[in-house]
């Protein structure tokens, strides 16, 4: 039997799902299959026996075109009443959704229904009849609707005004669309092999094929369904579900498959265990790649900006710069397409995984921005930054700046600054400074940052960005460091631009906010700790945390220490790729302890961390949904 087939079938049965499924123990399985490849007795005449086929673990054979069910749909957003219904015209006790979006030419549309209007019935089913109605209402109005059959004309009873109104609407279907998915050419390979997998003998066995089939089917059929159609942008529909989603509705046995090829991918493009020589920008290609933004090939604006080697200190600061014009010019491209409201209205995206309250409609803007941000030159800003850490880079800017002093703009230390400074400068793109091997501290928030060494502690920005301050950069050469600015968009962290932080050795301690500690919230940001036993605190989307971007903490060595509370380690919210890549060491990671879980609350604690993929669902609060990112 296949090794893997341990991990597959976890605990030794397949999940029960019905009183048909019951519980279908591994061992049978097990015996069965020794019974049916048991050697013959000796002295029958026995036909020559063929070799077994190779068995791909958890592979079904399904016909080429399975039907997809048709879904029940009257073309509505709604959400629970912000008023109670007896103030709207309703009674004591009974139970109504309010329309917030009316799908144009949908059901609903035709039929008059309007936004705010109260829907308390349809047909012959009032809401408040419904299951759990009261504590739900959105749900029970879906449960309403999926009891009609399309084509069915129903009566709808609505509250408008004050005053109770009833309009005839025909129950349409669910909008089904062609989507695009991932090519997993490799995995066809092995879905072609003959014979039969050990799923596929089990389901025979218990004579479940076809009720399996059927299932998957369902699950299949979910990838073309339209979530939020023309609510966030006309004629596209979900424009942020990733092709490798999509793959994996229609191939959920892939799973295992689809993610173990991902983590190897990662770990081969990027040299994970090669500290300084990890490579950054083949990193954030394959994640661009996995996130349905490639970025291509260094254009011509990029390459502009490369150092050439044996640069003396006064050439490398200036190449250093024209990495920052480049990045910045590339980020403005990015948002072009957004005015200057909308850019700051995506602060809210933060503020709703924060558990902070968001307007129903300011989530639609939200939404409706995001789509139109171009993310490959937001990407590609990344990548001119990351350029700046390549090891050769590093080692010859360790070298120049060691062994020369360079002229500063400024005579006297700036302010927020104490110890050995080599240079500074005030640029347009922020505070620029060189510190030398000494204790050093900065307490003032700064573009820049190259310190050559020596016990520092950093009070500041430390690689985060901001809205006046886009680009952000800390290579820290040495020493046992301290990051503890106690604030959020701190320690590597992108928000609407670029932030990264490499450390290269020493025994480093980062506590921080929330979205630090390589977090991209539609941006990029870096962490990248080369050496050392390091410990890593904070609260919400931290330690590789992406939306909208990339956020990877990446740790080459040492016995390391992960504290966090939610949405961390490893968390991929809407077109975000968040990465925590520990190469070496034994590590402690904890994740939870702070934000109550509402199922069981002063009893069990909420993390959604540590590997976790996550977008928004259009319930109550939610007028349309946003399919989630990858977290690895």
């Amino acid at each position: 039997l296949p090794e893997t087939l341990e991990m597959d079938i976890a605990a030794g049965q397949l999940p029960a799902t019905s009183g048909k499924f019951g519980r279908f123990k591994l061992a049978d399985l097990f015996k069965m299959k020794k019974e049916e490849t048991a050697p013959k007795e000796t002295g029958a005449a026995t036909k020559e026996e063929k070799p077994e086929p190779t068995r791909i673990p958890l592979r079904v054979s399904r016909p080429d075109s399975a039907p997809n069910k048709p879904v029940p749909w009257l073309g509505v957003s709604v959400q629970a009443p912000g008023k109670p219904i007896t103030q709207q015209g309703g009674e004591e006790g009974e139970v109504g959704v309010e329309v917030v979006v009316v799908v144009p030419n949908a059901p609903a549309a035709n039929a008059g229904l309007k936004v705010g209007d109260i829907i308390v019935g349809v047909g012959e089913i009032a809401l408040k009849d419904c299951p759990n109605a009261a504590a739900s209402p959105v749900t029970a109005f879906v449960t309403a609707i999926k009891r009609f059959g399309i084509g069915e004309t129903k009566a709808v009873s609505v509250l408008r005004g004050g005053k109770r109104e009833r309009m005839e609407a025909t129950i349409g279907q669910r909008p089904v669309v062609e989507v695009k998915t991932r090519q997993h050419p490799e995995l066809d390979a092995l879905h072609a092999a003959e014979g039969q997998s050990i799923l596929e003998s089990a389901l025979a066995g218990q004579g479940l094929t076809q009720e399996y089939l059927a299932v998957e089917a369902m699950v299949r059929a979910t990838a073309g369904y339209s979530a939020s159609q023309a609510e966030i942008l006309p004629g596209q529909t979900d424009p942020f579900r990733l092709t490798e989603v999509n793959y994996l509705l229609q191939n959920p046995l892939d799973t295992h498959l689809v993610c173990d090829s991902m983590a190897t991918g990662f770990e081969s493009r990027g040299n994970l265990g090669g500290g300084t020589k990890c490579d950054l920008p083949a990193l954030m290609g394959f994640a661009g790649e996995c996130l349905d933004v490639p970025l291509g090939q260094p254009g011509e604006l990029e390459l502009s900006a490369r150092i050439a080697p044996d640069v003396s200190a006064k050439e490398l600061l200036e190449g250093i710069m024209a990495h920052f014009d480049v990045a910045r010019k590339l980020r403005d491209q990015a948002f072009a397409g957004l005015t200057p409201a909308e850019i700051g209205l995506l602060a809210k995206m933060s503020d709703s995984l924060a558990d902070k309250e968001v307007k129903p409609s300011d989530m639609l803007g939200i939404l409706n921005a995001s789509a139109r941000i171009d993310c490959a030159k937001l990407f590609q800003a990344g990548r001119v930054m990351a350029d700046l850490c390549r090891n050769d880079v590093l080692e010859h800017m360790r070298l120049v700046l060691d062994i020369r002093k360079i002229a500063s703009t400024e005579e006297a230390l700036p302010e927020g600054v104490s110890g050995q400074l080599i240079y500074s400068a005030r640029t347009p793109m922020g505070l620029f400074l060189v510190g030398g091997k000494d204790r050093n501290t900065y307490a003032v928030d700064a573009a820049l940052i190259i310190d050559l060494g020596g016990d520092d502690t950093y009070a500041n920005n430390a690689g985060g960005t901001s809205a006046s301050m886009p680009i952000s950069l800390v290579i820290d050469f040495g020493g046992n460091d301290t990051y503890c600015a106690m604030r959020d968009a701190v320690q590597g962290a992108g928000n609407t631009g670029v932030g990264i932080l490499v450390d290269v050795a020493g025994n480093d301690t980062y506590s921080a906010g929330n979205y630090a500690q390589g977090c991209g919230m539609y941006g990029v940001g870096i962490l990248l700790d080369a050496a050392g036993d390091d410990m890593y605190r904070g609260d919400t989307c931290m330690q590789g945390a992406a939306s909208f971007g990339l956020g990877f903490l990446i740790d080459s060595d040492g016995a390391d220490r992960y504290n966090a509370h939610k949405f961390s380690q490893a968390f991929g919210s809407t077109k975000g790729y968040g990465a925590l890549i520990d190469a070496a060491g034994a590590d402690v990671y904890f994740a939870g302890g702070k934000y109550f879980d509402f199922r069981e609350p002063e009893k069990a604690y909420q993390s959604l961390s540590q590997g976790f993929g996550w977008g928004s669902r259009p319930w109550e609060e939610m007028v349309a949904g946003a399919s989630g990112g990858i977290g690895m």
